[in-house]
């Protein structure tokens, strides 16, 4: 099978980049040529990478995948307009390497970004290749509903629009449970939809990790490590999270708030945390994601924060956290926290609320001695997951059967 995957974020991108990557690797590995068109590196800051310093074409062999960075007009999450034009610049840019690729058997859309699909669209109408999209948001409604957007007519009527054209694909893919119903609210129900979720490989977190970053300090002095490592994006809330976290009560617990990553709201993050004179909470710029796991398993407790009161999103960004066999405190309204209820793998509230989060944390504080009988929960349900998951054979099955019915 000759498979072409268009993408606009790729590693070493951070952020919304694993679920295509590891498709792509997977794909590659069972002996599928697979080629990848994706924009020069650049988000979440819209600054380059070390390797990229020229936004310009090229195409390189990355692990036996073919990867065509195209460029882009590079933009911050903090500059939205900049950045949707961003989006265009890639659509623009893709076009001829889409036109070069002609040939292949099949084509995958990975959103976000939204644009993704009409490039899809363009190559199933101009060479009649089978087109499946892949729902890691549902965009772009999910970026406007974390902004309180979604209620402006104008902007509902023109999510519907984008919407309906994800139907148009052969076949969507989605990633998480309760994305279906908000398709079918939308007036998808016809396509064939299969909800293929994220792979996580048990042996990158029962292997000793090579990936060593001294400037991150998760050891010594008897004090827990509580760890966020992802993106700084607008569902996770994570200035209202450190506020509560820099406020005069919880200080005072023996828990050290280690924070990893970048985003549209790292800035508000800083200035929060240059406000305090007196707190436990530091900030770092984001890893490779090959480190990941050997920085959660460092920690004592992982925290997740995403407030989206919806039950359509999860980032792969949870599945990371069960694997490594550590216990989660989750805030907020999410997927995540109805997945913790279950398996009992650590601590879960609503709100951030500091009286609230501090009963929490002190109850942390008393359950130390617990922390690996708890964290192996989550271990022990990825284990079960990935059993039940066959995330190749499921991918194999769908491409072939479009393929077959197009020819």
């Amino acid at each position: 099978m000759n498979c072409l995957i268009i993408v606009q974020n790729y590693p070493p991108e951070i952020g919304p980049v694993r679920y295509t990557f590891d498709l792509a690797v997977i794909l590659n590995k069972s002996g599928n040529k697979v080629s990848v068109i994706t924009g020069f590196p650049n988000y979440p800051s819209g600054q380059k990478y070390p390797g990229f310093e020229k936004n310009r074409l090229t195409t390189k062999n990355e692990n036996g995948i073919e990867v065509i960075r195209v460029p882009v007009l590079r933009a911050s999450n903090t500059r939205p307009f900049k950045r949707i034009l961003g989006f265009i610049s890639f659509f623009i840019t893709s076009v001829p390497q889409l036109i070069k690729k002609r040939n292949v058997d099949i084509i995958i859309v990975s959103i976000p970004s939204f644009v993704v699909i009409f490039l899809g669209i363009l190559g199933k109408l101009l060479f009649r290749i089978p087109l499946i999209a892949v729902l890691r948001d549902i965009e772009p409604y999910d970026s406007l509903f974390v902004r309180g957007l979604v209620n402006n007519k104008f902007i509902k009527s023109s999510i519907k629009v984008f919407i309906k054209s994800y139907g148009l694909a052969d076949a969507i893919v989605t990633v998480c449970p309760g994305q279906v119903d908000t398709l079918n609210h939308f007036g998808i129900k016809s396509k064939r939809i299969e909800m293929i979720s994220r792979s996580i490989s048990l042996k990158n977190f029962e292997e000793l990790s090579v990936y060593k970053d001294d400037k991150i300090n998760l050891t010594g002095n008897n004090i827990i490590k509580g760890l966020y490592i992802g993106t700084f994006g607008k569902c996770h809330s994570l200035p209202e999270l450190i506020s509560s976290l820099i406020s005069p009560p919880i200080i005072q617990l023996p828990i050290d708030f280690v924070f990893v990553g970048d985003g549209e709201d790292r800035i508000r993050c800083d200035k929060l945390i240059h406000s305090s004179r007196d707190h436990r909470v530091s900030l770092y710029h984001a890893i490779p994601f090959e480190g990941v796991p050997w920085l959660l398993q460092n920690a004592d407790f992982l925290i997740y924060s995403e407030n989206v009161n919806r039950l359509d999103t999860l980032g792969t960004k949870f599945y990371e956290y069960l694997a490594s066999a550590k216990p989660v405190l989750i805030c907020g309204r999410s997927q995540a926290a109805k997945i913790l209820k279950e398996i009992q793998n650590g601590w879960c509230i609503d709100t951030y609320d500091v009286e609230i989060l501090y009963g929490c944390l002190q109850m942390i504080v008393s359950e130390r001695l617990k922390f690996g009988e708890i964290g192996m929960k989550g271990r022990i349900y990825i284990s079960n997951y990935e059993q039940n998951n066959f995330f190749l054979e499921r991918w194999i099955n769908l491409c072939n059967s479009l393929i077959r019915k197009s020819t």
